[in-house]
């Protein structure tokens, strides 16, 4: 125990029941589980399916796949990794249609959030295919 307060470190951790980030979790919680939240998020994941399926022979991009919410594939240009420089062109290209992307190196993954209208996925998907026509 220290005795001086001015060489304490005053840290709360998340962990440690703080109530008002309980009553979040617990409001947060309430959410995910109304019907319509579950609703949305098996709209995206369907919508996420069949963009895989529709995009799994093309030969611009390789390793498409989405599980619930997340959807993700690499592009097949020069290197594979997370700091390939395709980055800066992959965001530009999609900031030019009022999207952002951050992808990683050559990997594009989505991840919208649960309140997403279908013609705002619609628009994530052709922006999408456009990264992959221009890129």
């Amino acid at each position: 125990m220290c005795d001086d307060l001015h060489k304490t470190f005053f840290h709360g951790h998340s962990y440690t029941a703080n109530p008002i980030a309980c009553a979040a979790a617990l409001a947060s919680f309430e959410l995910l589980q109304d019907d319509n939240c579950l609703l949305a998020i098996a709209t995206i994941s369907d919508n996420h399916t069949k963009w895989v399926s529709a995009n799994e022979v093309t030969k611009k991009i390789s390793q498409p796949r989405s599980l619930g919410t997340i959807l993700a594939f690499e592009l097949n240009t020069g290197k594979k990794d997370y700091l390939s420089n395709r980055k800066q062109k992959i965001m530009e290209i999609a900031l030019d249609e009022g999207v952002l992307l951050r992808p990683l190196g050559n990997t594009i993954y989505l991840m919208p959030p649960y309140c997403i209208q279908q013609d705002e996925l619609n628009k994530l998907y052709e922006v999408l295919d456009h990264v992959i026509a221009m890129v």
